[in-house]
């Protein structure tokens, strides 16, 4: 009988256990990444929610989002931002039904400098040009070899 009784409350505990951890990992959204590097201006925020649930995303350029703007309301888990200039942005989200919101994702915008897009630029020139000789040389002036074929 003790043992039956132990069984139960120890399934008891874990029933309860599983309740209470899920109901707090929905609670609010959390960012799959709290730090993100972008040296294009492009990035992918994503976060984890409850599917049911609409989110809204808060953009700043401070750390205490003064000055916050919304710029998505829905249930997607993920936005794609692009366009963005050299710079630190903040991110927060928060379930449209609640008033807490999510710790802050920070994201850092540096473009590759401009030694480095003309050095990429001139490498891609190197390979084309290079490319387009060899056609060209393939295609109309290496000379013929059919001329000394055929039989006698």
């Amino acid at each position: 009988m003790a043992l039956f009784f132990r069984r139960n409350i120890i399934f008891l505990y874990l029933f309860i256990f599983a309740c209470l951890s899920s109901a707090s990992l929905l609670a609010s959204p959390s960012w799959t990444e709290k730090e993100l590097n972008s040296n294009g201006g492009y990035f992918v925020l994503s976060w984890k929610k409850d599917p049911d649930r609409k989110i809204e995303l808060q953009e700043s350029l401070f750390l205490d989002f003064s000055k916050a703007e919304i710029i998505y309301t829905g249930k997607d888990s993920a936005s794609a931002m692009s366009g963005k200039k050299n710079g630190m942005y903040y991110y927060r989200i928060r379930y449209t039904d609640s008033d807490s919101w999510s710790d802050a994702c920070i994201v850092q915008v540096e473009h590759h400098s401009l030694f480095k897009a003309f050095l990429f630029m001139t490498a891609g020139a190197l390979v084309f040009f290079s490319t387009l000789g060899l056609l060209l040389y393939e295609g109309f002036w290496k000379p013929s070899s059919e001329e000394g074929e055929g039989g006698s």
